[in-house]
């Protein structure tokens, strides 16, 4: 769950993807962990790209009040999908399942090809709504994604 106390009711994708990359989950732990992912895929993922809490939750974020931009629906880290944890949530799910690993990370690249490679993406991509463009961090992330999958080889 996430841990900012207003907010601890949703559930931080990138945070569980990454405590169990590192290895400080339980084998049990990063096996529910994978199952939660499995069974939320299409409200986590989008062309690839990973939400922050799976769809349709939202962030409240009632102290930046609502000219926040996390606070607008289907904006930024409150409904945008990103490309920057790809270096820990492909390699983790990779320890579960490489083939899914492996399709997750085609899809982002076929998205970077078609689209551009930005900040993030709104759920209604191509439309006018996402990050800033040319983010290397979107790139370098699914890089370093694709070299720890190393999908290509056997």
């Amino acid at each position: 769950m996430a841990s900012t106390g207003m907010e601890s009711s949703n559930v931080d994708v990138w945070g569980n993807a990454f405590a169990a990359a590192m290895g400080f989950t339980t084998a049990e732990q990063s096996s529910s962990i994978f199952a939660f992912f499995r069974a939320n895929l299409d409200g986590i993922f989008l062309e690839g790209q990973v939400r922050e809490i799976p769809k349709p939750h939202q962030w409240t974020d009632a102290e930046a009040g609502a000219s926040s931009p996390r606070s607008t629906q289907r904006m930024y880290q409150n409904g945008g999908y990103w490309g920057t944890p790809l270096h820990h949530v492909l390699p983790f799910l990779a320890m579960h399942d490489r083939d899914l690993a492996c399709g997750i990370l085609n899809q982002t690249i076929a998205s970077y090809r078609t689209h551009g490679i930005w900040e993030w993406i709104g759920p209604f991509y191509p439309s006018k709504i996402q990050g800033a463009p040319g983010y290397t961090a979107s790139a370098t992330d699914a890089f370093f994604a694709s070299e720890q999958l190393r999908c290509w080889s056997e």
